[in-house]
């Protein structure tokens, strides 16, 4: 249980799922981590290791190629130690120096360079992934995956300014900042890549596939939100359905919980609405893989979540005690 809520609470579809062995993966995104900084101390490579992030990349890629996965494994990854930075840090509640270091990484996005002439651990790292996904995708996507990056960036600089000011956002508020925030846009792109199909640009002109990926993003939100919860309160972070819903609503948290979960399980409702609705009006060639690949996504994200580290007592510990700074200078 986590929050207070078993697993059986949430509505998933069921997803097929190959058994492919990880030791290999985990091994070179370890080395990878190391060799960019990212692991500065045995504590950091205890949090690392409780991630267990190879399993989540299997289950949330589950047809990439075996040099597709180390990429995404790498990426993701990267996602969660630059959250760490912000979430677990005075870096959290500093815009300025947020939007300073999300700059330098949009810079290494565009052009491959940093910002700064020492480079802090995040951004070589950020330069590496940015070599080996530009090398192998059209240009017309990676525009759509840096677009999609810098509303990330955006999102994690719209709650810092929200942390700054001590705001904490109501429900419509909040939805839009944590659809940015979540992260979720650049990694549901890197579904393309590990199926070897590129959908068509932009994505604004197939309307369904656009909600069907916001739908997505919110039922992802929202398993996290409940899981993260202990360990978001615990840096006293305002940006988490559970505690909008306290606040605004006015209820307990355990009512909370399963206003979130009900949140949740009306949006997988809605996805298979919707994803019902695209396939059965003459559907592109791609759509049917593409929104199982969606699936994968969201029940790999929801299983992993519950066998994952990070949502521990013994994460949240450690990272009371985390003081490294990984987006200095290098």
């Amino acid at each position: 249980m986590h929050a207070g809520v078993a697993r059986e609470s949430f509505r998933y579809p069921v997803v097929a799922r190959q058994k492919r062995s990880l030791d290999s993966v985990r091994t070179a995104n370890l080395q990878w981590a190391r060799k960019f900084g990212l692991i500065p101390s045995q504590q950091a490579l205890v949090k690392i290791e409780a991630i267990q992030i190879e399993q989540m990349a299997a289950a949330v890629y589950p047809e990439a190629s075996k040099q597709v996965l180390a990429l995404c494994t790498d990426l993701l990854l990267w996602f969660f130690i630059s959250d760490d930075q912000y979430d677990e840090r005075a870096l959290g509640a500093d815009p300025m120096r947020m939007e300073q270091i999300t700059n330098d990484f949009m810079q290494v996005l565009r052009k491959g360079i940093s910002i700064s002439e020492t480079p802090s651990p995040l951004s070589r790292a950020l330069m590496d992934l940015r070599s080996r996904v530009h090398s192998q995708v059209p240009p017309t996507w990676y525009a759509r995956f840096v677009a999609d990056m810098e509303l990330y960036f955006q999102g994690c600089l719209t709650e810092s300014k929200d942390r700054a000011s001590g705001h904490t956002p109501e429900f419509e508020e909040y939805r839009t900042i944590r659809r940015a925030s979540v992260g979720t846009y650049p990694c549901f792109d890197l579904i393309e890549l590990s199926l070897g199909i590129f959908l068509p640009e932009p994505l604004e002109d197939t309307p369904l596939l656009t909600l069907l990926r916001d739908v997505s993003t919110d039922i992802v939100a929202w398993v996290n939100d409940v899981v993260s919860y202990p360990k978001e309160s615990a840096h006293s972070d305002p940006h988490n359905l559970v505690s909008v819903l306290i606040t605004e609503c006015g209820i307990s948290l355990a009512d909370s919980v399963k206003k979130t979960v009900e949140l949740h399980n009306e949006q997988m409702v809605q996805f298979e609405r919707l994803a019902s609705e695209f396939l059965s009006n003459k559907p592109p060639a791609w759509a049917a893989r593409y929104i199982e690949a969606l699936r994968s996504w969201m029940r790999g994200v929801f299983d992993w979540s519950f066998q994952s580290g990070r949502y521990s007592n013994d994460y949240v510990r450690l990272s009371l005690q985390d003081s490294e700074d990984l987006v200095g200078p290098g």
